[in-house]
């Protein structure tokens, strides 16, 4: 198997070694807000079975963060258990940045809006296209919606969704809510407000027609 080269960060004062692996283990969608430039992106739900995929000796120095140091702390005790001797949680992202001296690179990122349904009192629902992936079986995709005529505290409502196409089935991972249209102004989390159930196809409903464009063809 062919492993994938890797960059060194260039940190002093850990364990004498100038040059270290540093591994960001938060999610994609963490990872595209921001990360440390230099670190390679492995998500703590995937760094068991795809640390093997990288070129790192056991006995290099491993440097992992998170957001707050809680995920990077599980990963560490995934990676000694797998045998990595020289791994340590340097804690979360904006903390690293500031300790280290190390700038946190943001990509610019530009969603690709379609629109995909519109009920009967003017609510449009949009999938951004270029956010599409698949991992696990399942498939992923960021959502919008226009909330600004429905007497809510937020005019566009964003929704990160998982798709379980074999059983016909979505849930809402991260929700985020907007004090402009289409994602503009103020962003909140709304995240733990939801209970995170899954959703049966409906026809009709804007989550049946989602369910339908996600797993109606043939997967990509």
């Amino acid at each position: 198997m062919n492993k994938i080269l890797i960059s060194l960060v260039l940190i002093f004062g850990l364990s004498g070694n100038a040059y270290s692996v540093m591994i960001d283990v938060r999610t994609d969608e963490e990872w595209r807000a921001g990360y440390i430039e230099g670190a390679i992106h492995i998500p703590l739900s995937e760094i068991k079975k795809d640390i093997e995929n990288y070129a790192i000796s056991k006995d290099e120095e491993i440097l992992l963060y998170c957001r707050s140091g809680n995920r990077s702390g599980r990963a560490k005790v995934i990676l000694d258990e797998l045998g990595y001797t020289n791994t340590t949680n340097i804690g979360g992202i904006e903390s690293v940045s500031e300790q280290y001296n190390l700038k946190i690179k943001t990509d610019t990122y530009t969603p690709s809006w379609e629109l995909y349904a519109e009920t009967d009192v003017g609510i449009k629902y949009y999938v951004d296209t270029k956010s599409y992936f698949q991992r696990n079986g399942n498939k992923y995709v960021i959502t919008m919606q226009d909330t600004s005529t429905q007497g809510t505290d937020f005019k566009s409502l964003s929704m990160y969704f998982e798709i379980d196409c074999e059983k016909v089935r979505a849930r809402p991972v991260r929700i985020f809510g907007y004090s402009g249209l289409m994602g503009d102004g103020e962003e909140i989390e709304l995240s733990e407000k939801s209970d995170n159930v899954w959703m049966y196809a409906t026809t009709g409903t804007p989550n049946g027609v989602l369910l339908d464009v996600m797993c109606g063809g043939e997967d990509d």
